[in-house]
């Protein structure tokens, strides 16, 4: 008797057991599916807003997302054609690729037209530059004047990179304090200078990221996060950066109390 009672028993613990294992299986399932629906329909959404935006900025952006979608498509549709004589095996291909091209001319050309707009407004440079690929650290601000001429700072392998925006004339001794001030506390960390603009000598926007990636490496990565928090330890008063491009004809908003304090 003692037997026969306790195999069910052993077999209904069992039973529960797995029966509370397969339950979050297919529930974590059926709970997943409608996530990933969410983020494609949101992915969608937000391309089809940006397409929108930009689109009375840009309003050639729909005849060379077209242009880029067909050329692609009968390319690639023509060459499966070619190499396998079946009409309908190039047809899923070429409509993949169609979609590729249409999102890499769309991206290529909001790129363009953002930076386009952002030319020469205060806070372009630190908005471009967070853009970088890699470990830059961008401090905004390190020094500045109430004309909105500014100094950012920015850390990687090149060692400390100083981009000016702003009055060329203005900039000189703004550049020069901040140089001095770094260079008690990097010591032989090469400095660089780089101003923002399109006369002779400067640096176009749109060129900023690539012209500072392409400065030599002269220190390690390890060192790049010692030299950030070192500077970070000695700390300086920063400048009120707008927070992007502004639109253009908006004065930048100073505190003459941190004026005084950067300036002594």
């Amino acid at each position: 008797m003692a037997k026969q009672s306790t195999t069910p028993q052993t077999g209904s613990k069992l039973g529960s057991r797995f029966g509370k294992k397969s339950a979050p299986k297919s529930g974590s399932k059926k709970a997943k599916a409608p996530k990933v629906k969410k983020q494609r329909f949101a992915r969608v959404r937000e391309l089809w807003q940006a397409y929108k935006m930009l689109k009375p900025q840009d309003p050639r952006l729909p005849f060379w997302i077209l242009l880029a979608a067909i050329g692609s498509a009968v390319i690639v549709y023509a060459a499966f054609t070619l190499f396998t004589s079946n009409f309908f095996f190039g047809i899923v291909p070429a409509l993949l690729v169609a979609l590729l091209a249409g999102l890499f001319v769309f991206s290529f050309r909001a790129r363009r037209t953002t930076f386009a707009q952002a030319e020469g407004q205060a806070g372009a440079a630190p908005w471009a530059m967070k853009q970088m690929r890699g470990d830059w650290r961008v401090t905004e601000g390190v020094a500045g004047n109430a004309q909105s001429d500014l100094v950012h700072r920015v850390i990687g392998r090149a060692g400390i990179v100083l981009v000016a925006e702003g009055n060329p004339h203005r900039l000189k001794s703004l550049l020069a304090q901040e140089k001095r001030r770094l260079s008690r506390v990097v010591g032989d960390t090469p400095i660089y200078d780089i101003h923002v603009g399109n006369d002779e000598g400067q640096v176009p926007l749109k060129k900023l990221n690539s012209h500072i990636m392409k400065l030599p490496r002269n220190i390690q990565a390890a060192e790049v996060r010692t030299l950030a928090k070192r500077l970070q330890a000695v700390g300086a008063p920063k400048m009120p950066v707008p927070h992007g491009p502004l639109p253009k004809g908006r004065q930048m908003a100073v505190n003459s109390r941190q004026l005084r304090r950067r300036s002594g």
